[in-house]
């Protein structure tokens, strides 16, 4: 798969052109049959939108643009090692007639030791969403089945340009990184525990391929009202908008603020 170091992309004047994609594999009716399980599956949804059902006024299959971001890093870092120690201690306690009794106890501490060091990972295909609204929908895209974008590749699908510039992306991207660089970190400190103080990470051949992932967008009314789903079109995964009874979730807040003012009641009575 064609990546491109980010440098040149930030620089270019031209938008960056896909390079691969990822096939339908869930064809329209598939895309229907995923949307009304998913409706019918929904809590706190309006007893009407079970009934009576959501009206779907358009499907439309489209490829959805995401970025994948591969990088170097080396990091290093300034912390604690922690690690238990057990040991016996003589301890007396009288009771209440006074007499008192001898008896060893084992007690746990923990030592800490300032260490320093350094981790080095190759991050590969780290996928972030090119397209803002897309944040929070349908977050598990896979890279079955990938291959190359060629001109007429998309099967008449329409697709959807790009509004999240790859820089932008890449600073998403490095939150991923800093995660598994924390775990990292603590796995070369050890011990029982561990306390990270300064972690300093570089960076080096930052590299990015956008990618075309195919989507089913499906529009319902319910009531008057339109709302927008969309279906991962390789998985059948979704998510989407939808409407909540106000009643059910009225509901749900009485009966929690009743079992909390239970157990209240039987923390007082003990």
């Amino acid at each position: 798969m064609p990546r491109h170091l980010l440098a040149d992309v930030a620089d270019a004047i031209e938008p960056v052109q896909p390079d691969a994609l990822v096939p339908f594999a869930i064809g329209e009716e598939g895309a229907r049959s995923a949307f009304s399980d998913w409706i019918a599956h929904r809590w706190f949804a309006p007893r009407s939108l079970k009934a009576e059902g959501a009206r779907i006024d358009a499907v439309e299959g489209l490829f959805l643009p995401f970025w994948s971001f591969s990088a170097q890093t080396h990091s290093t870092y300034v912390g604690r090692r922690g690690e238990i120690r057990h040991r016996q201690v003589m301890r007396t306690r009288t009771d209440a007639e006074g007499k008192s009794e001898t008896h060893w106890e084992t007690e746990t501490e923990t030592e800490w030791h300032h260490v320093a060091g350094q981790v080095s990972r190759h991050f590969e295909g780290l996928i972030r969403p090119a397209c803002a609204p897309l944040a929070e929908k349908v977050p598990q895209w896979t890279l079955t089945g990938l291959r190359p974008y060629a001109q007429g590749s998309a099967d008449g699908k329409r697709v959807i340009v790009y509004d999240v510039d790859p820089v932008s992306g890449f600073a998403e991207a490095k939150d991923l990184m800093r995660a598994q660089i924390d775990s990292d970190v603590r796995q070369d400190i050890g011990g029982n525990s561990q306390r990270v103080s300064d972690v300093t990470t570089t960076y080096s051949g930052e590299s990015c391929s956008l990618l075309l992932q195919p989507a089913w967008l499906i529009s319902y009314t319910h009531r008057g009202r339109t709302w927008s789903a969309l279906v991962n079109g390789a998985s059948g995964e979704m998510a989407g908008e939808r409407p909540y009874s106000g009643a059910k979730i009225s509901l749900l807040v009485a009966v929690l603020a009743a079992a909390a003012a239970a157990a209240v009641l039987l923390a007082l009575l003990r």
